[in-house]
């Protein structure tokens, strides 16, 4: 039996909402951790109480910048890192050429990355 919007979950959308939600639960925790509430974050970043308050609520959208300066006046770097979804989904990827790709690589298969001359091999 299909799940209530198990589709859902293979939106962008939903991933952006996703990691929007792991950005504000880290930053809560390490608040707590650290004993400092909102009121006093906004001070550390220069900002009104409102603008932080609208940032961790998600009203406002984080920057990876803000991300980043949060962490570091917390005394804490960001990691970043990506992760296959938990199942295949169509998208689109761009050949180079112009043309557009049908369905993601499965996860045994490589493709080649090339960045300002410099080429990499990168796993699915």
């Amino acid at each position: 039996m299909k799940r209530p919007f198990q589709d859902l979950e293979k939106t962008p959308d939903f991933q952006e909402e996703l990691l929007m939600l792991k950005a504000q639960t880290l930053i809560y925790q390490l608040l707590d951790k650290q004993g400092i509430d909102q009121a006093q974050l906004a001070k550390l970043l220069n900002q009104t109480e409102s603008h932080v308050s609208s940032l961790l609520s998600g009203k406002r959208n984080m920057t990876l910048k803000t991300l980043a300066r949060i962490g570091y006046l917390l005394g804490y770097q960001i990691n970043l890192e990506f992760s296959p979804l938990p199942s295949p989904i169509k998208c689109l990827v761009s050949s180079g050429s112009g043309d557009v790709k049908g369905a993601r690589p499965s996860a045994h298969e490589e493709r080649s990355i090339s960045t300002k001359g410099k080429s990499s091999r990168a796993a699915d």
